[in-house]
């Protein structure tokens, strides 16, 4: 297609040196601006200006297209893990605006490059979306934080499917045997993370696995 004559105007106007400038702008091709952005901001730990600011539209560049949806995946997790009055704890309480970061850190890195630790991430958005609503209606956020999770082939992915798998187990979260299903499941993800955990994930894992036999005590049958 020929270059419109405004198109060409323009880039008459602004000389060799910024012509380049003028196409971006006409064309609408912002990635690189935005990457730059991102990457100050990330510098800066500003994550809120990150979280704040739409991924352009970047189809036509698969690579920085999943780096940004990463960077902005981050930027929603972190603010929602910081909101944790207490940094032991896994998740942050309920609140409108840790609802909306878990959201957009879930819905981002599903668009991000799928890497080891964007899996784990993810997988921790979702099992804390899921520790906002009740047993019953958590479930789906807890199915695919455990199928995620898993699929990161890590230690800190494989605590948060353990959660999840743990999460299914709940009262009101099905029928005894779908229950201890889940509580075995998580019992061998603790057992798994353990050989593979770290000095910051050890503890959680042997909590982890804490947790789930005595979720199997209360459930019928499910003790041996």
């Amino acid at each position: 297609m020929r270059p419109s004559f405004a198109l060409l105007a323009l880039l008459s106007l602004a000389g060799c040196n910024d012509a380049g400038k003028v196409v971006a702008d006409v064309t609408g091709d912002k990635i690189p601006s935005q990457m730059t952005a991102y990457q100050g901001w990330t510098k800066d730990r500003n994550w809120k200006a990150i979280a704040d600011s739409q991924v352009v539209d970047c189809r036509q560049d698969s690579a920085a297209c999943g780096k940004l949806h990463g960077m902005r995946a981050d930027a929603c997790l972190q603010l929602a893990m910081d909101a944790r009055t207490n940094k032991r704890i896994a998740c942050p309480g309920t609140s409108g605006e840790v609802s909306a970061w878990l959201s957009c850190a879930d819905t981002e890195y599903a668009q991000a490059d799928p890497l080891p630790g964007a899996l784990a991430n993810r997988a921790n958005a979702l099992y804390c979306k899921a520790e906002l609503q009740t047993s019953a209606a958590g479930q789906s956020d807890a199915v695919q934080a455990e199928r995620i999770g898993a699929s990161a082939g890590n230690a800190s992915g494989l605590l948060w499917a353990g959660r999840g798998a743990l999460f299914q187990a709940r009262p009101s979260a099905g029928d005894a045997a779908a229950r201890c299903s889940a509580a075995k499941r998580a019992q061998e993800i603790a057992t798994k993370g353990k050989r593979m955990a770290d000095v910051t994930t050890t503890a959680a894992f042997d909590q982890l696995a804490s947790d789930t036999r005595a979720v199997r005590q209360k459930i019928p049958g499910c003790a041996s």
